[in-house]
């Protein structure tokens, strides 16, 4: 499939959006790596989804660092999942272990409206406040985007509070991650 993207668009940006180091780490091998980099005429990413920070085993870390190692930049998608990752805690944890292993938390997915899934799902109103602990507990390399992946294609859009309070004497004043205001000339 790589080859027929490459011959048409040898310029097209690839993103492998794979389950597979977290679930099936031994299909990550050496010769999957080097088949791949045989297209590299544009850059490649992977893309992992690593949920829970106990899927973070020593398989999946070396299926994943086989493509760091090779030069192919990792970044995560995790799903909030209601009583499996739904705590602040339980996110830092995961977010500062991908980050140590080199892979950048990149998205924190509202979960998805999939039949069957509802008794996953958290409220929005819950995962913003959630977000809204993580922006105070993490670093911003650490940092993951909470996004909704809108449904019938809408696209993804961000799920953040704004921090804009209100414009006053020439000045926008600002919501701290702390509640502190904060003010900033509007020029």
């Amino acid at each position: 499939m790589i080859e027929a993207f490459r011959s048409r668009r040898p310029d097209l940006i690839i993103r492998l959006c794979t389950r597979a180091p977290a679930a099936e780490p031994r299909r990550i091998t050496p010769a999957l790596i080097s088949m791949i980099k045989t297209f590299d005429t544009a850059p490649f990413f992977l893309m992992t989804q690593f949920n829970h920070g106990r899927e973070l085993t020593k398989e999946a870390l070396r299926a994943t660092a086989l493509f760091i190692d090779n030069g192919i930049p990792a970044m995560n998608q995790t799903v909030l999942l209601k009583r499996v990752n739904d705590d602040a805690d339980t996110l830092e944890r995961l977010c500062n272990a991908l980050l140590a292993n080199r892979i950048k938390p990149y998205y924190l997915f509202q979960g998805d409206l999939v039949s069957g899934t509802a008794h996953l799902r958290v409220s929005i109103e819950d995962g913003m406040k959630l977000e809204a602990e993580l922006r105070r507990r993490l670093s911003g390399l650490a940092m993951p985007l909470y996004a909704l992946d809108l449904p019938e294609g809408g696209g993804k859009i961000p799920l953040v509070s704004s921090y804009l309070e209100k414009q006053k004497d020439g000045a926008l004043i600002f919501r701290t991650p702390y509640g502190e205001h904060r003010s900033y000339p509007a020029d």
